[in-house]
């Protein structure tokens, strides 16, 4: 085995996360994953090379302060909802986060950068999430002297993700929702019709 590195990993008690944080465990290297809420990280306590530091991620001093001595950082952080519709949170959460991170590892040329941004990011996208993905994106290929790598997946799913896998109590819910508004009139094919037609909506 090489080297075992010190990896800081944010966002690292989520899906993606979560799984990652045990791989590098479990492979000997030492994992630093800050939490706001120190209960959200509970899970990964058990792995014995990773510490769960409950730390304040948008504060610059803090970042620098955990990413010292790191090999690699990794940015796991992502949101899909936000408070309010005029995207304040999506641009705190990805591209302000981001260009925090770049600052604190502004000088450290040896220090490896991977970003987790998502597929159609950029300045033109149709939503707050993929713009302020996409200027996160521009912030880190703008850095000097950082190296780095940005993944652009699709949608991530698997057994405890919080997409696909609320999809079955929404479709649910719906179907109770359209049934209650039109028992008589509408046929269970018409409910989902209407339904269809909503959903594919602009």
């Amino acid at each position: 085995m090489k080297k075992p590195l010190r990896i800081f990993v944010l966002g690292g008690s989520g899906f993606v996360g979560s799984r990652l944080v045990a791989r590098l465990a479990n492979a000997g290297h030492t994992v630093i994953v800050p939490t706001r809420i120190e209960a959200r990280a509970a899970h990964l306590r058990m792995l014995p090379t990773a510490t769960t530091p409950v730390a304040d991620i948008q504060d610059p001093v803090t970042l620098e302060r955990l990413t010292a001595g790191c090999d690699a950082v990794v940015n796991l952080v992502g949101i899909l909802n936000e408070k309010g519709r005029k995207g304040a949170g999506f641009r705190r959460a990805h591209s302000e986060l981001a260009g925090k991170l770049v600052a604190a590892l502004a000088g450290r040329p040896r220090v490896k950068l991977v970003q987790m941004s998502t597929l159609k990011a950029g300045p033109d996208g149709p939503s707050h999430y993929l713009r302020s993905k996409g200027e996160a994106e521009r912030l880190i290929r703008d850095a000097d002297g950082l190296r780095w790598t940005i993944l652009r997946p699709s949608v991530i799913f698997g057994p405890g993700d919080s997409f696909v896998n609320r999809l079955p109590a929404s479709s649910r819910c719906c179907r109770a929702c359209f049934r209650w508004r039109c028992p008589l009139r509408a046929s269970h094919r018409s409910t989902w019709t209407t339904w269809s037609r909503y959903w594919n909506a602009p």
